[in-house]
């Protein structure tokens, strides 16, 4: 049965009904882009990045205005974080005071307390990443495409707790914020099934 943990691949996609992980970060990144087609989008790509997951956690960029690279950056940390739950260090992908914030630190700790592991299958995201809006210079709302991830969540003794396979692509909102000159995930919303 699918967990719905309000934070798809924790972290990285709250909405997405998957927890994740894997074991260690790594990424290599293809792009091909094309030119901006719509509203204030900054960019438009069919990049997309494959995280392979290490002990250390993927380098973070999230600062200066190239949001694909930064939203990427900010969910292959989080599907790091997942994996080495730490509560204390949600504060690093989410912004403070958010709901995003409080499900990811919950998940974390769940994860944590519970002794669980769980990995993702072929963490690859995000995929046709623009800006949709600006409503400030410290706020800005992302359009992105990711995977369905399927996950296999494991306890201490090895034992199998949960899982599902991976489904069809799905388009998300993310709100990102800045402040002391990082921007931080704010909101995800789940626009639904890429057809």
């Amino acid at each position: 049965m699918k967990r719905h943990l309000g934070c798809a691949l924790v972290l990285a996609l709250a909405c997405a009904a998957c927890g994740g992980g894997g074991e260690n970060a790594e990424s290599t990144t293809t792009s091909d882009q094309t030119p901006s087609t719509s509203g204030t989008s900054s960019s438009s790509s069919t990049s997309s990045t494959l995280f392979i997951f290490n002990e250390d956690p993927p380098p973070l960029e999230n600062t200066g205005e190239d949001f694909e690279q930064i939203l990427t950056s900010l969910i292959g940390y989080s599907a790091w974080l997942v994996s080495h739950p730490d509560p204390d260090q949600a504060d690093i992908v989410y912004e403070p005071g958010t709901s995003v914030f409080e499900t990811a630190q919950d998940v974390l700790r769940t994860e944590r307390d519970d002794e669980l592991t769980t990995v993702v299958s072929a963490v690859e995201f995000p995929k046709d990443v623009r800006v949709t809006d600006r409503p400030g210079d410290d706020v800005v709302l992302l359009f992105a495409t990711t995977p369905d991830l399927g996950y296999t969540t494991t306890n201490a003794d090895g034992e199998v707790v949960d899982e599902d396979a991976p489904g069809p692509d799905r388009s998300f909102i993310f709100e990102l914020r800045r402040n002391g000159g990082q921007w931080r995930i704010a909101a995800i919303t789940e626009l639904g099934e890429v057809r």
